[in-house]
């Protein structure tokens, strides 16, 4: 880490004039009563933050490095110094939802970030006394709050920072120990690249003593602030300063070069007395809770990452078969999700099956109570079992690890099993919720089709005030509500939802409403009773045919509301329906189909999915319908490519067929139109193959009909 020159003045793209609406809406939101703030979150749009004027500045004055840990950034992420709601003071307050939405937008407050630190960091803004009133300045807020992060923007790190030869860093200040443990930046290969620096840095030294200058380091190094840490180490052991927190750290490369080059003690004399220092421990007493915490949000990190890729061999259907996710890009400010799609008997729901088996802990898939034997892969013929051969899972996560489930006849071994257990949800296509259902054990509707899913609607009702708050400021997101309308309790801890002008009891609501409400709060407690935050959850869902029971408008938002409700949590889904895919990109969608040897594959180099409409969804090789229209106008389609070879007798029954298709308003008898459904009834005609043959058999299908309308005009 190293403190960075920032521009003061703002990109034109967050001028007042620019985010005035989001301002406005902001506003609007800190005018409203303090008990009705705590049911939703301050507005946000990212779309300002994510305009590429404001990427490049940051990119730019950051120099293409993380602001925490100094490693390049090939996909640029962009936080808070001050979060923009949902702030955690402390270990043991509570998230303060207010906190601090008004500062979005804020230049000074915007930070690129690599995805690791940005997820380590989560919501954290550790203070030492109060926060800042509501809605302040921000230097109002700087010269007010005692925050425990340290601000690349504003902070030297030199004065709470120091570093070890193997690269560890150490705290010198309370804010440089809760900086290095809430930001995990002592994880294994951050050290070890810290160490690469600190020996090339040394050996540059050694090589160019009387010519190394900031501008010749920063072309052959990675992490300069490495450097200036390392550099001002020397200087405090040498100075027997070490200890002292009034020592003013040299904050330039080169003063703090020119400074070590001029010591009284040779070069090799300070390396030797560096790394021969006794480095002082922190004092465990003060730093306890925050490394404790620090240990527990690590552990939940590592049960919460993101799957990037499966392997399934001899697991049901699927032979060898692959996907991978690591492609993925998501929208500004949601977490990555992915979208299986397929017709039916294409694996969709084993691939889920498969993630929840390798992901569940031993615990959870006991209780399921699964015959392992049916996940075995069985003979094309008879349904039997000729070869006992064991299947296998292959998860890869996020941070280049995998996790190997092999299953047999004799159970079930995993390939480590030092393994955290996973925090991992999965819901079958059937969700009934009922009140009286004891709690079901995780993913058992994804198995068992039948299974009843506890609802825990009347749970929340007899939940503290902060956990209804959280949960109905999530609820807000997914139920779509507008400014000033939210969930709320009466005086008979009644759950009503205030929208439209009037509250209304959740029980009043229609059937997908509830089913869509009873699923999103099942998902919440599980995750609640893991994180202390919904806003700062992660984990993975899975859902089987998400668009069950919801009305088209549902379909069409549920998906992104999920997202912004629980940023942090992966969602696997599959759909039938091509509303569902509304807001996502072609990457985070994966079609599968059967090959003629009947195997699975991923059908690859898919459409640009923005844009199309909900026909040319259907149509294209998404869904690859040949048509939307009915069966019967198909049919005289294909009756009309037949006659209209222009062979004797055939005109009448050409002028028949037309004027029935004019009922259709499909053409009107004129001669472009004749060699246009003829094309399109070729296609129709000769369509029904693979999606790999469907792209060649399109591009004749065109060519055929200019060449058709070429032959007409002559």
């Amino acid at each position: 880490m190293r403190k960075i020159t920032r521009s003061r003045v703002p990109p034109e793209a967050l001028s007042f004039s620019r985010i005035r609406e989001q301002r406005r809406e902001l506003a609007e939101y800190y005018k409203q009563l303090p008990a009705e703030r705590v049911l939703s979150r301050p507005p946000f749009d990212p779309e300002p933050l994510y305009n590429n004027e404001v990427r490049m500045r940051l990119m730019r004055e950051f120099q293409g490095r993380c602001a925490w840990c100094e490693q390049r950034v090939d996909t640029p992420e962009i936080d808070h110094y001050r979060p923009r709601g949902g702030a955690r003071f402390g270990i043991n307050s509570q998230v303060a939802p207010d906190y601090y939405g008004w500062f979005a937008y804020q230049w000074q407050n915007l930070l690129l970030v690599c995805r690791e630190c940005n997820r380590a960091r989560s919501n954290w803004f550790p203070l030492s006394g109060r926060p800042a009133q509501i809605q302040c300045t921000w230097s109002e807020a700087q010269r007010t709050e005692k925050s425990l992060l340290l601000n690349p923007s504003a902070d030297n790190p030199c004065e709470h920072l120091s570093i070890q030869r193997d690269g560890l860093l150490l705290p010198l200040t309370e804010k440089g120990h809760t900086t290095i443990e809430i930001l995990q930046l002592n994880r294994e290969p951050l050290r070890y690249k810290r160490e690469e620096e600190i020996i090339s840095l040394i050996s540059e030294l050694n090589q160019h003593t009387n010519t190394l200058t900031m501008e010749h380091y920063l072309i052959h190094t990675e992490r300069p602030g490495v450097a200036i840490i390392f550099l001002n180490t020397l200087l405090r052991i040498v100075a027997g300063e070490y200890t002292n927190l009034r020592y003013k750290p040299l904050i330039t490369f080169n003063r703090a070069l020119d400074a070590v080059l001029n010591s009284s003690l040779p070069l090799n004399e300070l390396i030797r007395l560096w790394s021969d220092f006794s480095f002082p421990l922190p004092d465990k007493n003060q730093k306890a809770d925050w490394a404790n915490e620090a240990v527990n949000e690590r552990r939940r990190s590592l049960a919460s990452q993101l799957v990037t890729g499966i392997t399934l061999h001899n697991f049901k259907s699927f032979e060898d078969f692959t996907l991978d996710f690591t492609n993925i890009t998501p929208p500004e400010d949601l977490a990555p999700c992915v979208a299986l799609v397929g017709e039916n008997s294409t694996g969709k729901s084993s691939i889920l099956q498969g993630i929840c088996l390798a992901l569940m802990s031993r615990q959870q898939r006991n209780l399921l109570r699964l015959d392992y034997e049916n996940y075995l892969q069985r003979d094309r013929e008879g349904w039997q079992r000729s070869h006992m051969k064991p299947a296998s899972i292959t998860l890869t996560l996020e941070d280049g690890s995998t996790r190997t489930l092999t299953i047999s006849d004799e159970g079930l071994v995993f390939s480590d099993n030092d393994w955290p257990d996973f925090m991992v949800l999965a819901y079958g296509a059937r969700r009934y919720f009922c009140e009286r259902t004891r709690r079901t054990a995780v993913g058992k509707s994804l198995f068992y089709p039948t299974a009843l899913l506890r609802d825990v609607t009347n749970e929340l009702a007899d939940k503290d005030d902060e956990f209804f708050a959280s949960i109905a400021r999530a609820m807000k997101e997914i139920l779509s509500l507008e400014q000033g309308e939210f969930l709320l309790r009466d005086s008979h801890r009644n759950i009503l939802v205030r929208a439209h002008g009037r509250d209304t009891p959740l029980s009043k609501m229609s059937d997908g409403y509830q089913s869509l409400f009873a699923m999103s709060l099942d998902i919440m407690f599980r995750m609640t009773h893991y994180w202390r935050s919904l806003e700062s959850a992660r984990g993975v869902v899975l859902i089987d045919e998400i668009e069950t029971h919801l009305h088209p408008r549902w379909k069409i938002q549920v998906v992104s509301a999920l997202r912004r409700a629980m940023p942090g949590v992966q969602f696997i889904f599959s759909t039938h329906d091509p509303l569902c895919l509304r807001g996502l990109t072609q990457h985070e969608v994966r079609v599968l189909f059967r090959d003629p040897h009947q195997q699975i594959v991923e059908l690859s180099e898919l459409p640009l999915l923005q844009g199309m409409d909900i026909e040319q969804l259907l149509t294209s090789d998404y869904f690859g319908l040949l048509s939307t229209l009915d069966g019967k106008l198909e049919n005289l389609l294909k009756r009309y490519e037949h006659a209209i070879q222009r062979t004797p007798g055939q005109q009448r029954l050409i002028h028949d067929i037309e004027r029935e298709l004019s009922q259709y308003r499909a053409l009107s008898g004129n001669p472009v139109q004749r060699v246009i459904a003829e094309g399109i009834a070729r296609y129709v005609e000769q369509a029904r193959q693979t999606p790999l043959e469907r792209e060649k058999l399109h591009q004749d299908a065109v060519r055929m009909i200019v060449k058709s309308l070429q032959e007409a005009q002559r």
